[in-house]
């Protein structure tokens, strides 16, 4: 039996975070001492390497620093003899005279430009082969560095992060894939298992906290609106007037003018989310969102509690006038904190938040050292969902090529940086969940959950990680990709899929506008016409490494992908 977490911090600082470091050093000592690597020989290597990319970043930085110089001398001479002919013109020499001087200066600059590059480009020539050679040097020295981590790296493997997890927490398992038997149970607590047309799935993580489902859905979304582009033109002028003695007084006037226009834009966002599913108190509906609290002072904390206790009374005085059950809890500061005054059942909130769960929550949203108040929780009946300031925008986990390295040290310090990392963002975000008592009773099942099949958040991950190859030409905005199953045989599966997105054309609109001097203007404003474009193809998806398969593809969760 596992022993409850009261307080998901004071369990993170004391023993969690210490006990996955430490796992993740030995994993990564039973790594290393199995490929056995060269360390003396590899620093050595590296050693040279950085040398010599050094000498080539300066040679680059000297032929770079010629080109400038061959293109300053060359447009100096060509000025020099711009103003030298309109001397000559404006001079009182004779029109032979002018001829000659005008000759002359042009056959001196014909001169210099000609002697400028001669000299500069056979340094630039010499410089040029300079740089190749010691490029080709630097390449032979960056694939022996390569092949001596290269045991090391093949070591590393796609689920090394949720592996390391599950041994610091056994608690919380992670799933291979998330698959449509777990995409059912989920959808059995109120998670929605349908994709939305604008929305694509980047990537998904699931698995189970003390037996209940989760997973994890990052997703690229599209809508489009209007963007507003603004230019602006300014016109000058004169006028003239009497002054008071009859003498003609001129008046100089300036005017900017400004412009706007309105036209289609699309409009991307990413979003981060975990979903959690779990039978216990199903009648309380809540929602709350971050505010950062842990940034604040101690005054500012004491006077929003303050201010928020106020806003609880009013709620209860109402909930009384129309017979709601709406009733504050004792401790006002995390009922202010919090902030889930829009609950709807008390009883339930009060058995998933305890006492000592509400002194726990509060401890999550004050610590100034770690994410703090970073935060939303939402539940619908038996779904949660969390969404992190911390995790968005990022991978959801990392996967073995995030530690591959030509060096050594650099591919171990990688390992152990990038796991700690993970296991810290992907720890606060279950925190608000392990502080509830009642989600901390393990799950008994009739019969194991049984390993299904992908669905469509698989293939659409999938065809984001081969990216480019599916995508149209030319495009100047984010990818949306969707998919659909075309044929399912034994172990290989052929989808299509369809990536739409926009190439981008730079216009210019001029709007007439009236002047203070009287007359039209035309107003230049910049803006971005886009246009639709979409690539239709078919990829293969595969169960295993890929073994006969094309190379060109990408690996996933179990599985190689491929353009077909």
């Amino acid at each position: 039996m596992l022993e409850p977490i009261f307080s998901p911090l004071k369990y993170y600082l004391r023993t969690a975070k210490d006990a996955h470091s430490q796992n993740v050093r030995d994993y990564l000592s039973l790594l290393s001492n199995k490929a056995n690597v060269d360390r003396e020989a590899n620093a050595k290597t590296v050693a040279k390497l950085d040398a010599k990319e050094a000498q080539l970043n300066t040679l680059q930085q000297n032929a770079s620093g010629k080109k400038s110089l061959r293109t300053l001398i060359v447009a100096l001479a060509i000025i020099a003899d711009f103003i030298f002919s309109l001397y000559c013109f404006s001079s009182d020499m004779s029109e032979v005279g002018k001829s000659l001087s005008l000759l002359g200066g042009l056959a001196l600059c014909i001169f210099i430009i000609v002697f400028t590059c001669k000299k500069l480009n056979a340094r630039l020539r010499a410089l040029n082969e300079q740089i190749a050679q010691k490029q080709a040097e630097a390449d032979v020295l960056r694939r022996e560095a390569w092949a001596q981590v290269a045991p090391l790296n093949v070591l590393f493997k796609e689920d090394d992060s949720l592996n390391l997890f599950t041994k610091t927490l056994p608690f919380i398992t992670f799933d291979k894939c998330f698959t449509d038997t777990r995409l059912l149970e989920l959808m059995g607590y109120g998670f929605s298992g349908s994709i939305d047309g604008e929305e694509c799935i980047l990537d998904t993580l699931s698995g189970e906290l003390y037996g209940s489902p989760f997973v994890y859905v990052q997703k690229r979304s599209h809508r489009l609106g209007t963007k507003t582009y603004r230019g602006s033109l300014t016109i000058s002028w004169t006028t003239t007037s009497k002054d008071s003695k009859g003498n003609t007084v001129t008046h100089h006037h300036s005017q900017t003018l400004h412009a706007s226009i309105t036209r289609p834009a699309p409009f991307y966002h990413t979003d981060t989310a975990l979903y959690f599913g779990n039978q216990a108190v199903p009648n309380v509906n809540f929602s709350r969102t971050y505010a950062h609290v842990e940034d604040k002072s101690e005054s500012a904390i004491d006077r929003k509690v303050r201010k928020g206790e106020k806003k609880i009374q009013r709620l209860e005085e109402k909930a009384l006038r129309e017979g709601d059950d709406f009733q504050g809890v004792a401790n006002a500061e995390f009922d202010v904190l919090f902030g889930a005054t829009n609950r709807t059942n008390d009883l339930e909130f009060l058995q998933m938040f305890t006492p000592r769960a509400q002194e726990s929550m509060l401890e999550l949203l004050l610590y100034k050292e770690g994410y703090g108040d970073d935060f939303s929780f939402a539940k619908y009946g038996t779904l949660c969902a969390i969404r992190s300031e911390h995790s968005q925008g990022v991978p959801l986990y990392p996967t073995a090529n995030a530690y591959y390295s030509h060096n050594v040290t650099e591919a171990e310090s990688s390992f152990i940086w990038h796991n700690e990392n993970f296991f810290r963002s992907v720890y606060f975000d279950f925190a608000p969940l392990l502080l509830i008592p009642v989600y901390q009773q393990p799950l008994i099942r009739s019969e194991p959950i049984q390993e299904g099949g992908l669905t469509a958040y698989n293939y659409e991950a999938i065809a984001y990680r081969l990216g480019s190859i599916l995508q149209p030409n030319g495009i100047g905005t984010p990818v949306i990709f969707k998919t659909a199953l075309q044929d399912s045989r034994d172990d290989e599966r052929a989808v299509q899929v369809c990536a739409y997105a926009y190439q981008t054309v730079e216009r210019v609109h001029y709007e007439s506008m009236y002047g203070g001097d009287g007359h039209w203007h035309n107003v230049p404003v910049h803006w971005t016409e886009y246009i639709p474009v979409r690539q239709d193809s078919v990829i293969k998806i595969v169960k295993g490494d890929g073994g006969n398969s094309p190379s060109g593809g990408t690996t996933y969760r179990g599985y190689y992908a491929y353009k077909a």
